[in-house]
């Protein structure tokens, strides 16, 4: 859960850094090949779960995609895969990185923090 001071776009941003750091750090052979996979990301206590579908590219456009509002935080892994299923099907891309994130937040709306 972010700090009353760090705003959401702050926490969007270091969520989409830490994704690229992570993707690029990958060994070199397997740059070329599809996969998706969920990770953690950690900053300043806070830890946020993504999970990341790489096509089999290497030049790539990176989508970030948040879920919906959840009725309880054991749904969240389950709406991030649906959010980044939906935007993968919409979009029809084959060079499109989408990293959807899976954050918490019970009885919150999005965007009330």
């Amino acid at each position: 859960m972010p700090s009353p001071t760090e705003k959401p776009s702050d926490m969007r941003l270091l969520i989409l850094l830490s994704v690229l750091l992570c993707s690029c750090n990958q060994h070199i052979d397997s740059a070329t090949q599809a996969y998706r996979q969920t990770k953690s990301v950690s900053y300043n206590s806070v830890s946020v779960d993504v999970i990341i579908d790489k096509p089999a590219k290497n030049d790539l456009d990176v989508l970030l995609v948040f879920h919906g509002t959840v009725m309880s935080d054991r749904e969240i892994l389950t709406a991030a895969n649906n959010t980044l299923d939906k935007f993968k099907a919409i979009l029809d891309s084959k060079d499109m990185m989408i990293v959807s994130v899976a954050y918490s937040q019970e009885n919150v709306l999005l965007g009330d923090r």
